[in-house]
């Protein structure tokens, strides 16, 4: 999800999270998406209704990864997977 701050502002506007819209002016879909429901629940300010409501909805969205990388020591059996959100240029 790559929405602009502006597109998230319309989204919480959309599903009627007006209490917490200006608490959110600055997070792109990205960071609103990796948020933790203690997180959520902090930047709500405790308004419980609110941010099980808000972290029931994030957690419904499906984040596609752009790239799945999956590593492993020499001479080891097991892997380990990392998922790539965003790809940059060196």
């Amino acid at each position: 999800m790559r929405s602009s701050s502006g597109e998230v502002l319309h989204w919480l506007n959309h599903n009627s999270f007006f209490s917490v819209v200006n608490r959110f002016q600055y997070y792109t879909g990205v960071d609103l998406l990796r948020l933790t429901k203690n997180d959520i629940r902090q930047i709500c300010n405790g308004d419980d209704a609110t941010s099980i409501r808000l972290h029931k909805q994030l957690n419904e969205t499906i984040i596609q990864s752009l790239k799945i990388l999956y590593i492993t020591l020499t001479n080891s059996d097991i892997y380990s997977t990392v998922y790539l959100q965003t790809l940059t240029k060196c």
